[in-house]
């Protein structure tokens, strides 16, 4: 069986019509046994795309639909929709037509070569130049902080074995990456050259603050920052030493120092320097204590099973 997440975010005017021409799609590869998890990700839409995704569960009984007692963000919704999936493959896609259904054939065809993990990558984005640009420098921070090989290219449109799902769902990191998530567990990992389509309805509902916080949740799966910030502190250290050294033959030679103010302004640059090491490292101990108590940060509110009853949570 395959299980297909979508998270929602503000996609009432949009999500009937990818389920169902994903339903389409599946049924031209004779699938025939599968799944949708919708999870709103809290949309500030008045209740329109909790609606929009309540008659969908009415409609098809193979629909289930979770919603989220607070906005997580897409990685994050997906990681929930990932706990509730029971099929031997899953599928993450968007809820606004540009991944569109028409495309997962090409990633079942790669994941039959033996990977555990496919992405499909986009030839040609249809985003904005803002938002190409805010993504190009995601991508550059994966492979720095996290070091995906070049090679592999991550989207939100992937096909994943349970087995791998289920090991990443093990996981107890409070900040959600899932590109990094998979990359822990397996090495087997494929991408595929997609379609980008335009979206038809609506603008995107990434923003920068967003995308900010993207590059915030590597932090948790990456130690790059912390040797960084020891390589700076040696290099202070040695570059210090060699300050007194300068000025001490300085002060032997001509009994006076004339060069007083800029050293008091390299002083404060040193200082400033150690502050901003410091800050890092309080991040990663902040980090490393919501992982050790396993702080819950999202949860559901209601969960509309595949039989469209109504199960409220407390």
């Amino acid at each position: 069986m395959y299980s297909i997440i979508i998270p929602c975010y503000n996609s009432s005017k949009t999500i009937e019509n990818v389920v169902e021409s994903t339903i389409i799609e599946l049924k031209k590869l004779n699938i025939n046994s599968f799944e949708f998890i919708l999870v709103n990700d809290d949309s500030p839409d008045c209740g329109e795309t909790l609606s929009a995704l309540k008659t969908l569960n009415q409609k098809y009984s193979n629909v289930e639909v979770i919603d989220l007692m607070k906005n997580s963000g897409q990685h994050m919704a997906t990681f929930v929709g990932m706990q509730y999936a029971e099929g031997d493959y899953i599928i993450s896609m968007d809820d606004d037509m540009q991944t569109n259904p028409s495309e997962i054939k090409f990633l079942i065809e790669e994941l039959e070569k033996g990977y555990d993990i496919v992405y499909g990558f986009y030839k040609n984005k249809k985003h904005s130049i803002i938002r190409n640009i805010f993504s190009f420098f995601s991508s550059l921070s994966t492979r720095i902080l996290i070091k995906r090989p070049r090679k592999i290219r991550t989207s939100s449109f992937w096909i994943a074995r349970k087995k791998i799902v289920e090991l990443a769902l093990d996981s107890v990191n409070t900040s959600i990456f899932l590109p990094a998530q998979f990359m822990q567990v397996t090495n087997r990992i494929s991408c595929v050259p997609i379609k980008h389509f335009d979206r038809k309805i609506g603008e995107s509902n990434y923003t920068f603050k967003k995308l900010l916080f993207q590059w915030s949740c590597l932090l948790s799966y990456s130690t790059v920052l912390l040797r960084i910030s020891f390589g700076i502190g040696l290099f202070l250290l040695l570059l210090s030493a060699v300050f007194f050294v300068i000025c001490f033959l300085k002060l032997l030679k001509y009994q006076f120092l004339h060069l007083f103010s800029f050293w008091m302004w390299l002083t404060l640059l040193l200082f400033a320097l150690v502050f901003i090491i410091m800050g890092i490292l309080g991040d990663y101990i902040g980090r490393i204590s919501n992982n050790i108590t396993k702080k819950r940060q999202i949860s559901p509110r209601a969960i509309y099973n595949k039989r469209s009853n109504s199960q409220n949570l407390k």
